[in-house]
C-alpha cells in the first residue's frame, strides 16, 4: 500500500473503540485486588466466613441454578454462540446478599451487598489505574487531540471514567450488562454505534459508508471477527 493510500485510509477513520480488559489495562491484578478488598469486608462483617473463594463459589452456584437471570434470554443467538453471564453487577450483588443471609449477617442483606460491591468496584478501579497498558492514557490523549471519537466496549462492568488517568478519555462506554448479551453478538456493536451517534450527532458518516470505524481488542472472536 502506498503512503498516499495509507493517509487516505487513516483520514477516513472517525471512530475508534477499545475493549477494556487486557486491552487498555492488565486485568488479573485488578480483579485480585478487588476480590481481596471485598473478601476482607465479608470476613470482618459475616461470622463463619473463612473461605477466600466463597464469593466466587456462590456466584458460580447462582449462575448454574438460574443462568437466564444473568443475561437477556429474549435475545436470539446463532447456533454455537456461547451464553455467558453478562449481568455481572447483579450476579456479584446477589452472591453477596446470599452470603449475608446464609451467614446470618446483621442488618439489611441488600444494603450489605450494595456496600460490599462498592468496596469491590472502588478497589478494582484503583488497581486498574496502577495496571494500565503501557502508554494507554497517553495514546488515548493523542487520539483525542487528533479529533477521533473514542469509545469503550466491554463484556465486563468497569467504568473507565472512574479510573484515575482515564477520566474523560472516552466519549462513551457500552457494557454487555446494559445490552443483555455479550460480545461477539452484533447487538453490542449496534448499541455502541447508537451511543456514538448520540454522543456526537452528525459527526459520523452513514452506516452504508464503510471504513470509518476501527475497533481494538485482544480477543480474536469477540473483538476482531465480531467487529
Amino acid at each position: 500500500m502506498s503512503s498516499s493510500s495509507l493517509f487516505t485510509s487513516a483520514a477516513s477513520i472517525k471512530l475508534i473503540t477499545f475493549d477494556l480488559d487486557d486491552t487498555l489495562w492488565h486485568t488479573s491484578s485488578g480483579i485480585s485486588a478487588a476480590n481481596a478488598a471485598c473478601q476482607s469486608l465479608v470476613d470482618s462483617s459475616l461470622k463463619g466466613s473463612t473461605d477466600d473463594k466463597v464469593i466466587w463459589k456462590v456466584m458460580k452456584r447462582l449462575y448454574a441454578a438460574t443462568p437466564s437471570d444473568y443475561y437477556d434470554s429474549s435475545i436470539s443467538v446463532d447456533e454455537g454462540f456461547k451464553r455467558e453471564p453478562v449481568m455481572l453487577t447483579k450476579l456479584r450483588k446477589d452472591a453477596l446478599r446470599s452470603l449475608h443471609v446464609d451467614l446470618s449477617g446483621e442488618g439489611d442483606p441488600q444494603e450489605f451487598a450494595d456496600r460490599a460491591f462498592e468496596v469491590w468496584r472502588d478497589a478494582r478501579h484503583e488497581a486498574v489505574a496502577e495496571n494500565l497498558a503501557s502508554k494507554a492514557a497517553e495514546t488515548l490523549g493523542k487520539l483525542r487531540e487528533a479529533g477521533y471519537m473514542l469509545g469503550g466496549i466491554t463484556n465486563g462492568n468497569s467504568e473507565p471514567g472512574e479510573v484515575k488517568g482515564l477520566e474523560g478519555s472516552l466519549d462513551f462506554c457500552v457494557k454487555a450488562e446494559d445490552v443483555g448479551v455479550g460480545k461477539p453478538h452484533p447487538l453490542v456493536y449496534e448499541r455502541s454505534l447508537r451511543e456514538a451517534r448520540e454522543a456526537s450527532p452528525g459527526a459520523l458518516p452513514g452506516s452504508e459508508e464503510g471504513g470509518w470505524w476501527v475497533h481494538v481488542g485482544d480477543d480474536l472472536v469477540k473483538d476482531c471477527v465480531a467487529s
